[in-house]
């Protein structure tokens, strides 16, 4: 029996204190009964009609962060709060979004609230879940099994004896290289920890759960065929990607014709920098970016982009940081070259040298290259061999596993990435 971790919890998560109707019942009281008792007591004349108008929207609010963080608790994070801020913040965003369209009246103060309680809440949730319920995972040592020992965060015990007895209430399954064949009597102790109701995760899968990264080493033993994407959701994908696209053309316009200005004051040359690049099933695209670099930096030096590169101007550096240069691939995506999330498009040259040096490096282009993406939220801009290796098991992770909730945490994470400006260079 082939399992995934995110199907079933650890044990301790049926406490009732991870459940989730707990943990949605406690947000509820923090976040909107605790604040609208609070702000009516301090001040009586505020008009009921607004406070209870406000605390709907905030618990609308509360709603959207539960449901995000229920969907995105399956991926792996840095930590907690790297995902409860940006899950949360979202929620409270969408809802601002209502009031201005709607044009609702509201109190400020108490939507303030409702977003600070519901941080602290889920923030608080996630760390003592992290804290307290470790997996606990027991190892069949054969195969790639004996390799995830070394994978956190969970307390391992290596199995020694298949005699062994084991309850479900010690320990929250047992990892097993389910590709090789082993002797009956192991074969016999997985079937009896099965039948008892003892989770039994594949070692492969488990390691890709825990890091978010597809070992290219071990890809054979999930099979290419499990890597390849969703093909219905893809279609659906790129219908989205259009209409968004479409739909922020009136604001991003406006704001690149100023970008634009900023660039030609700056220096010399055009404002816009136009690349091949490999796109979709290895076909070569016109990749468009705003430029950021002097006229000449590809005779200048290497090319990919290196931290503190002299060759990066003024303007460009404020672009970069904010990743405002990546906005005219709008236009890629407009062409049906680009989707909003996906791997990243390498430059064609740079693309050859990583196929004669990686291996499978050109399944990534299984998928549309992206602005954003599974590897992007998480090393930010990378160019040496190393890292490249690094991205493209995590290009297959997003491969893999694309669907809505995926995209929709890789969406939460790139806005707040974005003004926090990480991964810039």
């Amino acid at each position: 029996m082939k399992v995934s971790l995110h199907d079933a919890g650890p044990t301790r998560s049926t406490a009732i204190v991870f459940r989730k109707e707990t943990q949605l019942a406690g947000a509820i009281l923090a976040a909107v009964v605790a604040p609208f008792i609070a702000r009516f007591g301090i001040d009586p004349r505020v008009h009921l009609w607004d406070q209870t108008n406000t605390s709907l929207l905030v618990l609308l609010a509360v709603l959207g962060s539960h449901a995000f963080l229920r969907s995105f608790v399956r991926y792996p994070s840095q930590d907690p709060f790297s995902t409860v801020l940006p899950a949360v913040s979202a929620s409270f965003a969408v809802v601002l979004i209502i009031i201005t369209v709607g044009h609702l009246d509201y109190s400020r103060s108490l939507l303030a609230m409702g977003y600070v309680m519901a941080f602290i809440w889920y923030g608080g949730m996630a760390l003592y879940r992290e804290r307290t319920a470790r997996l606990r995972l027991a190892v069949v040592p054969f195969g790639t099994a004996r390799d995830v020992t070394q994978l956190g965060p969970a307390d391992w015990w290596v199995l020694q004896d298949a005699s062994a007895t084991i309850s479900p209430r010690v320990l929250d399954g047992i990892v097993a290289d389910l590709n090789i064949e082993l002797d009956a009597d192991w074969e016999n102790f997985i079937v009896r920890c099965a039948t008892q109701g003892m989770p039994i995760y594949d070692s492969t899968l488990t390691r890709t759960f825990m890091t978010g990264e597809v070992d290219l080493v071990h890809a054979g033993d999930i099979g290419i065929d499990a890597l390849y994407p969703r093909r219905n959701y893809l279609y659906i994908k790129s219908a989205i990607d259009f209409l968004v696209s479409i739909a922020v053309l009136p604001v991003l316009l406006p704001l690149l014709a100023v970008i634009c200005l900023l660039i030609k004051l700056d220096s010399s040359g055009p404002a816009f920098f136009v690349q091949s690049r490999v796109g979709y099933r290895g076909k070569l695209f016109k990749c468009y970016k705003l430029r950021s670099m002097r006229l000449d930096a590809e005779l200048t030096g290497p090319g990919f982009t290196t931290a503190q590169d002299p060759r990066v101007t003024r303007v460009g550096r404020f672009i970069r940081m904010y990743h405002l240069d990546e906005l005219p691939q709008v236009f890629n995506i407009l062409k049906g070259k680009m989707s909003w999330i996906g791997p990243r498009p390498e430059a064609a040259k740079l693309a050859q040298e990583y196929e004669q040096c990686i291996p499978y490096y050109a399944f990534r282009h299984s998928v549309k290259p992206g602005i954003t993406g599974w590897a992007a939220i998480r090393q930010g801009n990378v160019a040496e061999v190393a890292e490249a290796t690094r991205k493209l098991r995590n290009d297959f992770f997003y491969i893999k596993n694309v669907s809505p909730s995926l995209d929709a945490f890789i969406t939460v994470k790139t806005v707040w990435i974005v003004l926090s400006g990480f991964g810039s260079k």
